[in-house]
């Protein structure tokens, strides 16, 4: 799959973010720790990239061997809870983790390639507000990525006009005969 990027907030790599999120785990009772300060950064260096639980703990054990996943994926739950990090399913795979933005992202992924493409939230804003008038149900944007074919797959798998025998069809004039 290709390497995503998005554009990061502005302040995405920077210690107020960090502080400012350790702050907030204090207001909600919680501890300042390391290891939370650490997943915090690991996410903060990935600028907007998305980042699987595997990749952050391989970057986080390259500072901290003695790291765990299981610490990993419980700070990971506590920062999602507190609406710090989100996670995305681009299909088959892992989870994508990464700092949650102003805006929520739509994620389209090729079925084909795997190619990940980023949608600006207002091409679906219309489809959003049908489906909660009509059903009531309000989605929530960027947690599942839209399934299809780029462009460059369906240039690749446009079928070319044949003749009955499988030859290129000719332009112009028919033969003599």
């Amino acid at each position: 799959m290709s390497r995503l990027s998005a554009p990061a907030p502005p302040d995405q790599g920077s210690p107020d973010l960090i502080d400012g999120a350790i702050d907030l785990i204090r207001r909600h009772g919680g501890r300042s720790t390391s290891s939370r300060r650490v997943v915090l950064e690991a996410l903060a260096l990935a600028r907007g990239e998305l980042r699987t639980a595997e990749e952050l703990l391989g970057h986080i054990q390259g500072v901290s061997p003695d790291f765990t996943e299981s610490t990993l994926y419980r700070t990971l739950a506590l920062l999602e809870d507190l609406e710090l990090v989100d996670h995305v399913h681009l299909g088959h795979g892992p989870s994508h983790w990464y700092l949650r933005g102003a805006l929520p992202r739509w994620y389209l992924t090729c079925t084909n390639c795997g190619d990940v493409l980023i949608a600006e939230p207002a091409a679906f804003e219309k489809v959003v507000a049908d489906i909660t008038r009509q059903t009531g149900f309000t989605i929530d944007a960027g947690h599942f990525a839209v399934t299809g074919t780029c462009a460059r797959c369906s240039i690749q798998s446009a079928p070319r006009r044949k003749t009955e025998a499988g030859a290129p069809k000719r332009r112009g004039r028919p033969p003599a005969g």
